[in-house]
C-alpha cells in the first residue's frame, strides 16, 4: 500500500488487514491515498500464499522454504498445498 505522510512522498506497507491502520497516530491515510497491491489464484481468488514450485509441482514441506532461481506462483487458502506435511 502506498500513501502520502509529511515524512516522505511514499510509505510502503504490509498489512493483513484494515487493524492496522485502526490506531491513531502519525500513519493515517485517507481513502484517496491507499493503492492496494494484489495477487490472484488461478481460481481468481486473492491470494495470500506464495506456492514455491519444484519440476511444476508444489514444494515438499520439508524442503527449503525460499530458493533463488525457484518458480512461485500466488495461490489461495484453498490451493496452496504443503506436501508430506505433519498433521
Amino acid at each position: 500500500m502506498t500513501c502520502s505522510s509529511p515524512a516522505s512522498s511514499s510509505i510502503f506497507a504490509v498489512c493483513p488487514s484494515a487493524k492496522c491502520f485502526s490506531s491513531p497516530g502519525w500513519f493515517a491515510p485517507t481513502p484517496g491515498d491507499i493503492t492496494e497491491l494484489v495477487a490472484y489464484c488461478s481460481c481468481g481468488a486473492k491470494a495470500l500464499n506464495p506456492q514455491r514450485l519444484v519440476d511444476g509441482k508444489p514444494a515438499a514441506y520439508s524442503s527449503p522454504i525460499i530458493m533463488a532461481g525457484d518458480f512461485y506462483e500466488p495461490r489461495c487458502d484453498e490451493h496452496f498445498v504443503l506436501p508430506d506435511r505433519p498433521h
